[in-house]
């Protein structure tokens, strides 16, 4: 039965259904005229989304538990071998769930509901992985955050992968004090003007009047102009060496191991001088890290630096991997660079034009599949989080239905149109008739056209043709 606004018109289920064939039937109406013709004609309201109330009411039905875990089972037994890398992060630290996702599926093998002190804890994870490494999971390499514990845990439990020191967060805080310095160095102009109109307004514009009669405007405003040329300085300085610093030390493509920490150490050290006036703490905090965790940060470079000395291998002796490693920095210009001309040239003095082609495609191709950031993992996060925000009490159970629901969803948002329209379980199958969660959960639907459910529609409509 369903109530209306209106206190004295009650409806029942089959009412509704027969109002809505007929309204779409009559108009050939969309859902959208559909629903807004019910609440003209019924005032109707519809607060929520039938579809989240409805995810909601499944995530809290403890009857689908068991289904679910079933099919995650079953899904992870055939998914494990399939990855070739995950990354992974906390979706907050009061009270720790974890999840780790292959990047380019957004398929999740896990979605772990922990205390926080756990977090350091080596075993942790090597416990959260080890079901997976029986099924299979032996990735190339796995991705987590700087801290010590989690760094250390997925060292042991892939003692025999590249583990990569995430750089999502260092990215997120260089970009905030570049910000920061910009919205101060705004502020501070904002501050001048101000003084220069206080100046005008009490006829104060001479310096030396100002000064016998207003003394403290004077230096104020002296002290802001001071103020406007540091932090000019110091956003300009900010804006290059970040940009410099992912262009040119976090990108795949660029210089060789060596060069890359002599001007990771450069930039280090100008970052340092940049911490002035309002942005000194937070800045100073992130240099104090970087410097720290210079090692961790590059380590993906050690895997480079491995793949290109397999790719020289297979090169005739005179193509070393000094030559590959110079062939990876081309990669960092344009084609039309000036730059990038002048070192093409001097690469084809020693290799021809085909073996220079080819070993550009194996290295665009490690390129693609690496994995720095964790950018993807957040992306998962989003999609994971307005669910667990609702639950009172985070549970395991509950932590399987969401990874269950998310993992057979599909992926809406994906800016890559082979992945819209197609859940994460699909896409790192490749193979778009895997069902849905709601699929799993509940029998198909009857599907009605014209009032007549939908099989028995078709076949009134085969016996037509076979008739005429």
């Amino acid at each position: 039965m369903f109530f209306t606004n209106n206190k004295y018109l009650r409806i029942d289920r089959q009412q509704l259904h027969r109002m809505i064939d007929a309204i779409h039937h009559h108009n050939n109406a969309s859902a959208a005229i559909v629903q807004a013709t019910l609440i003209d004609m019924l005032d109707l309201s519809f607060h929520q989304a039938p579809s989240t109330t409805y995810i909601e009411n499944v995530i809290n039905n403890s009857e689908k538990i068991a289904i679910a875990k079933n099919v995650l089972s079953q899904q992870d037994k055939i998914c494990a071998p399939r990855i070739d890398a995950i990354c992974g992060d906390e979706l907050y630290a009061s009270n720790i769930t974890y999840a780790t996702c292959e990047p380019h599926s957004g398929y999740a093998p896990s979605l772990d509901h922990f205390d926080d002190h756990q977090r350091g804890q080596k075993k942790v994870w090597v416990s959260i992985y080890h079901t997976l490494k029986q099924q299979g999971l032996k990735p190339t390499f796995a991705l987590c955050d700087q801290a010590a514990g989690t760094l250390a845990g997925h060292k042991e439990a892939f003692s025999d992968e590249y583990v990569f020191a995430d750089h999502f967060h260092l990215y997120k805080n260089l970009n905030d004090a570049k910000d920061k310095a910009i919205r101060d160095l705004e502020q501070l102009h904002r501050d001048y003007d101000k003084t220069t109109q206080l100046r005008q307004k009490h006829n104060l514009t001479d310096n030396q009047v100002c000064l016998q009669l207003a003394p403290e405007l004077l230096r104020e405003q002296l002290q802001i102009q001071e103020e406007i040329k540091i932090m000019s300085n110091a956003a300009q300085n900010l804006k290059t060496l970040t940009s410099w610093f992912f262009a040119y030390i976090l990108s795949p493509a660029g210089y060789n191991i060596p060069i890359r920490c002599e001007l990771y150490n450069f930039i280090v050290d100008e970052l340092e001088k940049c911490a002035l006036l309002t942005i000194q703490h937070t800045l100073t905090s992130t240099v104090k890290s970087m410097r720290g965790q210079k090692d961790k940060l590059l380590f993906f470079l050690k895997y480079l630096d491995d793949q290109f000395e397999d790719i020289a291998s297979q090169q005739p002796d005179h193509i070393d991997k000094p030559l590959i490693w110079d062939i990876n920095k081309y990669l960092q210009y344009s084609p039309n660079n000036p730059n990038a001309i002048k070192l093409k040239a001097q690469i084809l003095t020693s290799i021809t034009g085909k073996a220079f082609l080819n070993i550009i495609s194996e290295i665009k191709n490690i390129h693609q599949n690496m994995i720095t950031s964790s950018s993807y993992a957040e992306n998962y996060i989003s999609r994971v989080k307005p669910h667990i925000t609702r639950l009172k009490k985070p549970t395991q159970d509950k932590m399987d239905l969401i990874r269950f629901i998310v993992n057979n969803s599909n992926v809406h948002s994906s800016r890559d149109y082979q992945k819209r329209a197609r859940t994460p379980v699909q896409l790192l199958l490749q193979d778009d008739t895997v069902p849905t969660w709601i699929n799993y959960l509940h029998p198909k639907p009857h599907i009605r056209i014209n009032g007549i459910e939908q099989n028995i529609y078709h076949k009134q409509q085969q016996q037509f043709k076979t008739a005429a």
